[in-house]
């Protein structure tokens, strides 16, 4: 799995402030981002969060970064549909 510069896997400990996760819809079952801070990772079921092969979760200081990492590891079928978007042949392929 290809990883970005800016892409980082940590425990809660060492969180920036503000910061974006890949999680898995509970309602849809699809990929969507999220942002968050640490007290945020309460709200949420710990084992939708996308992890690394140690089950460390992935997260992003700016959600741009996350968007495309999101577009090379997923398929358009396998996100929620509010970023379809950015795949190509999409409304506006553009990376915001």
């Amino acid at each position: 799995m290809k990883r970005l510069d800016k892409t980082f896997a940590s425990d809660s400990c060492s969180l920036p402030g503000v910061y974006y996760r890949m999680y898995q819809s509970q309602r849809t079952e699809k990929i969507c981002i999220v942002c968050m801070q640490w007290f945020d990772e309460l709200d949420y079921h710990d084992d939708r969060f996308v992890k690394d092969k140690r089950g460390v979760k992935y997260y992003w200081t700016e959600e741009r970064d996350a968007r495309k990492q999101m577009l090379e590891w997923y398929k358009k079928e396998e996100v929620e549909e509010e970023y379809h978007y950015m795949f190509p042949g999409g409304d506006n392929f553009l990376v915001r």
